[in-house]
């Protein structure tokens, strides 16, 4: 899984085929990348199937929960929900905004051979 941010607060998680189908039983964990360029950002970002019939299927949490500034968070949590799953299995992607208009897309890519 790749997590990559466009900006300040659109991201883009690439979650590689084989990988996706483990989802509903264990997490994935990558670090943040910078869109254009390999830098890491040293936040880590973990992807979960969390089942929340609440939610419109991605939920978008940043650790500590009292972070003042993007500087402060360390940890990205993303929960989809049974339905954003099977969106993204069957479509290939799904996305949604959170905070108005940030932006958080979710896609399955291939394996490069």
């Amino acid at each position: 899984m790749r997590a990559i941010l466009f900006g300040n607060t659109d991201y883009l998680l690439q979650v590689y085929e084989g990988e996706f189908e483990l989802l509903p039983r264990q997490c994935l964990e990558t670090q943040l990348q910078l869109a254009f360029r390999d830098d890491d950002l040293g936040k880590k970002v973990v992807l979960r199937y969390k089942d929340n019939p609440q939610s419109d299927g991605i939920d978008l949490r940043y650790l500590p929960e009292n972070a003042q500034s993007s500087d402060e968070i360390q940890e990205i949590e993303i929960d989809i929900s049974s339905r954003a799953y099977n969106l993204i299995r069957e479509r290939g992607k799904f996305g949604t905004r959170y905070n108005g208009s940030d932006k958080i897309d979710i896609e399955i890519v291939e394996v490069l051979k």
